[in-house]
C-alpha cells in the first residue's frame, strides 16, 4: 500500500510557493477581475532598474533635434576643459530627397552683441546622408546661434 511522505508538500502547498504559480493565475475567483494579484520580487526590482538606467538616458536622447524643411538639424553643445565644443549635423531622411532643393546648408555663431563670431555654408547632404559642421570656443561665452537650412532659419541661445 501507498504511505503518504510526511515531507512532501501537497498540491496547493507546491503551487502556493513555487515561482511559476505566483507570476501566473491560477484561474480562480481574482482572474476574472483582470486583475491577478502578485508580488514584486527582487530579480523584478533588478530588471526594472536595469531597464530604466538604460532606457531612460536613450529616451532623453532621442529627439533633440530640430525639424527645418526636409532636414533634421541636431545641435549638441559640450564644454571639454577649457574649451567648449558645438556640433551641428545636418541630416536628409531618404522620403525627401524631393523636397529638398539645392540652396546651402548652414550656421552662423553670433556673441551676445550680436556680432558674427563664425559662419559656415554648404552644399546640402545627399538623401539618407548627413553633414557635420564643428567649431570650438572659449568656456564662459554667450552665445546665439542662427541655423540655415533650405528657406527656414531658426535661431537658438547657446552658453559656453
Amino acid at each position: 500500500m501507498y504511505q503518504e511522505n510526511p515531507n512532501d508538500y501537497s498540491r496547493e502547498d507546491r503551487l502556493r510557493v513555487s515561482w511559476w504559480s505566483s507570476h501566473r493565475g491560477r484561474g480562480g475567483p481574482r482572474t476574472k477581475t483582470g486583475r491577478a494579484g502578485r508580488r514584486i520580487t527582487l530579480i523584478d526590482m533588478l530588471l526594472l532598474a536595469v531597464a530604466a538606467g538604460v532606457l531612460v538616458p536613450w529616451i532623453l536622447s532621442m529627439d533633440r533635434g530640430l525639424e527645418l524643411g526636409p532636414y533634421k538639424v541636431d545641435v549638441d553643445i559640450r564644454e571639454r576643459r577649457s574649451d567648449t565644443l558645438i556640433r551641428i549635423e545636418f541630416a536628409l531622411v531618404q522620403d525627401a530627397a524631393g523636397d529638398a532643393d539645392d540652396s546651402l546648408i548652414g550656421w552662423n555663431l553670433l556673441d551676445g552683441e550680436g556680432n558674427r563670431v563664425h559662419q559656415e555654408m554648404d552644399l546640402p547632404p545627399l538623401p539618407g546622408r548627413s553633414r557635420i559642421f564643428r567649431y570650438i570656443g572659449e568656456v564662459g561665452e554667450t552665445w546665439s546661434i542662427v541655423i540655415h537650412a533650405g528657406d527656414e532659419n531658426r535661431s537658438i541661445g547657446a552658453e559656453g
